[in-house]
């Protein structure tokens, strides 16, 4: 958050933006954090372990997410942005190929750990270094062209995933993601300039000091219940589709598909009401909606087309909380607003 804000408010650069290369590197990263919740029961009978022990997969990734990000950012601060960008993507495509060639499950666990902790610095520095490409005033056009990356992630590369697990085997996916981290790469190396500019990040003692003020933990907790429950759901939802709803493989990669493009659709939506209610007043209605839906998939699970009608307003409504969160860590309250939020009375 705090490296966000610093990004906004630091002079204009003078480098133009490389869209494909954000977008690359979005793509890589949703893809991969992703795309293997839609192959659990494929890969837990390929490794002979139970389906809760591949959800573990799920799980595990993103403890490394949670961990890289505060611990590694504070860690790697000094270091050029360039060269560290580059070492990630390097980190991100060798935990991959490790996953695509993981002998068992213990070894494919510690491939997707390594893959985590690539990922949650990426994701530290990503909208920092997108911002410095260009002008001051096009920050935001910057961040925005960046997450289109998650889009394309989603609309494309979860059901192209899926089905290249179904039919040539889960362990190609990874191997597919690999490559996609070698044009990312490339693209980096030949299109990021070198020596963008950039503020160290708070060390580890001060981001541990946020953990002083109520107003915070509660927009952590908020974050945490909020997405937790929806991504505990959604880690099974390949599962809960085909043996509650009855869809076949072929079918959950169509559903996962069309849920793309309700989650596109969400995205726009979701802006859409922050504009208009603000970031707090739409994540009411967001997370309010969100639960009501999930607790609707209880009893819809059992019918295909319920089902898909769910999955579909799921995608959408899930979606739409990533803008009010953005707005919350991007935007720019007035000094007033700052000084009573920070208050421990306030």
């Amino acid at each position: 958050m705090a490296s966000i804000l610093r990004a906004f408010n630091r002079p204009g650069a003078n480098h133009a933006p490389c869209p494909a290369c954000a977008d690359a590197q979005r793509v890589c990263h949703r893809h991969d954090g992703i795309r293997h919740r839609r192959l659990l029961p494929t890969i837990a009978s390929d490794l002979g372990v139970a389906l809760p022990s591949a959800g573990l997969l799920v799980s595990l990734y993103a403890l490394g997410v949670a961990v890289g990000a505060p611990l590694l950012t504070a860690l790697t601060g000094r270091l050029p942005r360039k060269a560290l960008l580059l070492g990630l993507m390097l980190l991100f495509t060798a935990g991959n190929l490790l996953a695509w060639q993981a002998p068992g499950y213990e070894s494919l666990v510690l491939a997707r750990i390594v893959t985590g902790l690539a990922h949650g610095v990426f994701f530290s520095i990503g909208s920092t270094i997108a911002t410095n490409l260009v002008p001051k005033e096009k920050a935001a056009s910057a961040i925005a062209t960046m997450f289109t990356g998650l889009t394309v992630a989603l609309v494309t590369g979860v059901p192209l995933g899926t089905f290249i697990g179904q039919h040539f085997g889960w362990r190609e996916t990874f191997l597919a993601v690999s490559a996609l981290g070698v044009l990312a790469f490339v693209g980096s190396l030949l299109f990021v300039p070198r020596g963008i500019r950039h503020s160290p990040p708070a060390s580890l003692l001060t981001q541990l000091g946020v953990l002083r003020q109520p107003r915070l933990l509660l927009v952590y907790a908020m974050t945490a219940l909020g997405y937790g429950g929806s991504f505990t759901a959604f880690t099974f939802l390949a599962p809960i589709l085909q043996d509650l709803s009855g869809f076949s493989a072929n079918a959950v990669s169509l559903v996962l598909l069309v849920y793309g493009v309700s989650v596109a659709a969400g995205n726009i939506w979701g802006g859409k009401l922050a504009d208009r209610r603000g970031p707090i007043g739409a994540l009411k209605l967001i997370f309010a909606l969100l639960a009501a839906v999930l607790l609707v998939l209880t009893f819809t699970a059992g019918n295909p087309w319920l089902a898909l009608a769910t999955v579909l307003l799921w995608g959408a409504v899930a979606s739409a909380t990533c803008r009010g969160c953005s707005s919350m860590s991007c935007g720019r309250p007035s000094a007033t607003a700052r000084r009573r939020w920070m208050s421990p009375r306030a």
